[in-house]
């Protein structure tokens, strides 16, 4: 007689207990690996078969006893049947009904894990040429080998494909599949209501950023009429804010979150245009911005407050060509600020915010409407000095940090500043906790302050930067690479420069005397047609000299002498990320619109009316004793017979 083969589970009971599954298992292994044991075959579910005689060589005293007592133990086995065919399970109409709407409710994962495995018992049945009915009828040893060859194809365990041929093998077919869905619910999208997303997500996706454990609760209110708490106590099953925040993020897009909760500009801010300025020269393009610093500078008036610096930045080396101080922020100061810079060189593109100083007509005046973001466009406005010097005028994005390169320089800057001796007791800061202890009181002086910032800008200018185009290299060493390259670079004649150093403003020639008036003082117009108006410059710290005329084109009219003194630039593609970014926000609105989200007053008017409680009556009741007498008794009075009633009605 052949003796039985000894299964590896009936090898870890007898090497002992140990704390988990894992542990017997190596306890196993390194007992087959130590007396180098080879197994003999694969019992019916898988298992390593150890020959008898082997095992009982090797065993302790007490395990080779309790080996022999197993042996004993073990009864032959049972002629088994050539198949396990039993009688088809019946599945009456209400519980088939019920398995359907149970596979209709449940998530797409658990369905879609239903559908994979439905698919690998009929493949199950198609590999043994049977119907999918006559499954049952197959025999233990075939499908174990039908099991084997399916999970060899689709790569899974074939245990879990035979325990759901097990499963349902027994059951009609138009159940089966509704039979393999798992048991396991998870956090289902239609678990719950849908009126629970649609309330929720009104309340979530708002500007004022409510926490999703807020808009939970009052969804609860709107819909249960109570809290969360008492929900729960009276039965209601309410889902939680991960799953219904898992809910929105599987049918919402990110970005139309965003914009519900933190606006348009922060969905901007995920899609920005990258600049190349490799293409540009030296000085080609300038962009200008103001900035108001955070030191208090005293002038030399006794002024106390903290300046406004307006800078002019080249796009290509990122140098600061030009920049002044002033005490606000207004167009002398970008004109003179202009001055420095074009001396260096002039540039053929500027580029300006919507600053009321920068965007002044007397110094941008001439540019299209379409391209203006302050001050209307009239066809009596004169030509702006910019345009005079045919200067290519473009303002960027209003409240855009990303159109303007000078923004990072701004922040450098003040990185450098803060830390200056000079500066620290002076320092006013962005807000009023930053501000040091009378900061007002140790001004910087306005030399000093102009001195330490020159330093600094210059310093800048010298300093390597990691950019595209500099690789490390500082602006004036990429400014002098570039000029030695043979860049072309336009210089500003003594004449242009002259347009900028002379402040500009509109009067009318008086036609009685053919003279001009300004600013207290009367000019006497020689050339210039009486009763017209011109454009006269000058300059302001030197009124009594001679002004000069200019019609509104900018063409030159003559002197008038004083004789009363008594006092990255790509348009196109621009043009291109602005229409994508409003066909972006259109469709995320529509997005939005299609959520059928409440308003703030449907809202209000779901959640239940709480009424004041009632006050407790009071069990002691403290008497009210007031100050006031009682009354006295009246006086009769005495009546006089003499006196005639009619007396009063006579008199009236």
């Amino acid at each position: 007689m052949t003796e039985q083969p000894v299964t590896a589970s009936e090898l870890q009971m007898l090497l002992g207990e140990a704390k988990s599954a894992a542990t017997r298992r190596q306890k196993v292994a390194r007992f087959v690996r130590k007396h180098a044991l080879k197994p003999i075959g694969v019992g019916e579910h898988g298992e390593r078969q150890y020959a008898f005689s082997d095992l009982f060589e090797r065993l302790s005293g007490d395990a080779a006893g309790e080996l022999l007592r197993m042996r004993a133990a073990r009864k032959a086995p049972a002629a088994k049947p050539a198949t396990t065919a039993t009688a088809v399970a019946a599945v009456s109409v209400e519980e088939l009904g019920a398995l359907e709407e149970d596979f209709e409710s449940a998530s797409d994962e658990r369905r879609a894990r239903a559908g994979k495995l439905h698919n690998y018992v009929l493949d199950t049945a198609k590999a043994e040429g049977l119907e999918p009915g006559k499954l049952r009828e197959l025999a233990d040893r075939d499908l174990h080998r039908a099991c084997k060859a399916i999970a060899a194809r689709y790569g899974v365990g074939w245990f879990t494909i035979r325990r759901a041929v097990v499963k349902v093998r027994n059951r009609p077919t138009q159940a089966w599949l509704f039979l393999l869905l798992d048991k396991n619910r998870g956090r289902s999208r239609h678990e719950y209501g849908r009126e629970w997303d649609r309330y929720f997500r009104s309340y979530y996706l708002a500007a004022t950023k409510p926490a999703a454990s807020v808009c939970r609760n009052l969804s609860c209110k709107s819909i249960a009429k109570m809290d969360v708490e008492s929900a729960r106590r009276a039965g209601i099953r309410v889902p939680t804010a991960k799953a219904l925040l898992d809910r929105m993020h599987n049918d919402l897009s990110e970005e139309a979150i965003v914009l519900a909760r933190c606006g348009e500009d922060a969905v901007a801010a995920r899609h920005y245009q990258t600049r190349d300025y490799s293409s540009l020269a030296p000085g080609e393009a300038l962009n200008g911005d103001g900035h108001r610093l955070d030191w208090f500078v005293k002038w030399p008036d006794g002024h106390t407050g903290r300046p406004h610096l307006f800078a002019l930045q080249c796009l290509f080396s990122n140098s600061i060509t030009g920049w002044r101080i002033d005490r606000t922020e207004n167009q002398d100061l970008v004109r003179l600020c202009a001055a420095d810079a074009f001396r260096r060189a002039l540039p053929k593109i500027l580029f300006f915010d919507n600053g009321r100083a920068g965007a002044s007509k007397w110094l941008t005046g001439g540019v299209s409407l379409g391209q203006r973001f302050r001050f209307k466009t009239k066809s009596e406005d004169a030509v702006g000095v910019f345009r005079l010097l045919d200067i290519d005028v473009r303002f960027t994005n209003p409240y855009a940090g990303r159109s303007k390169r000078i923004e990072r320089f701004w922040g450098d800057l003040e990185s450098h500043l803060r830390p200056r001796p000079e500066f620290r007791l002076a320092y006013a800061g962005n807000r009023k906790d930053e501000q040091a202890d009378g900061a007002a009181a140790h001004a910087v002086p306005l030399d000093t302050f102009i001195c330490v910032l020159a330093a600094e800008i210059a310093a800048y200018n010298a300093r390597g930067h990691d950019t595209p185009i500099a690789k490390g290299a500082s602006c004036n060493e990429l400014w002098d690479r570039s000029v030695a390259s043979g860049a072309v670079i336009r210089k500003a004649t003594d004449s242009q420069l002259r347009l900028l150093l002379l402040a500009a403003q509109k009067v009318r020639v008086h036609a009685k005397d053919a003279c001009v008036h300004l600013f207290g003082n009367r000019y006497e117009v020689s050339d210039a047609p009486a009763g017209k108006d011109v454009i006269v410059r000058f300059d302001p710290a030197r009124l009594h000299d001679d002004l000069h005329l200019y019609d509104r084109e900018g063409h030159y009219l003559g002197a008038a002498k004083c004789v009363a003194p008594v006092g990255f630039a790509d348009h196109a593609a621009a043009r291109e990320t602005a229409r994508l970014n409003k066909v972006r926000k259109r469709a995320l609105r529509t997005e939005l619109e299609a959520q059928n989200l409440l308003d703030r007053i449907e809202l209000a008017g779901t959640l239940p009316q709480i009424e004041p409680p009632a006050p407790a009556a009071a069990k002691v009741v403290r008497p009210l004793r007031s100050p006031i007498e009682a009354p006295r008794p009246r006086e009769p009075e005495i009546f006089d017979s003499s006196m005639d009633i009619y007396d009063d009605e006579k008199s009236a």
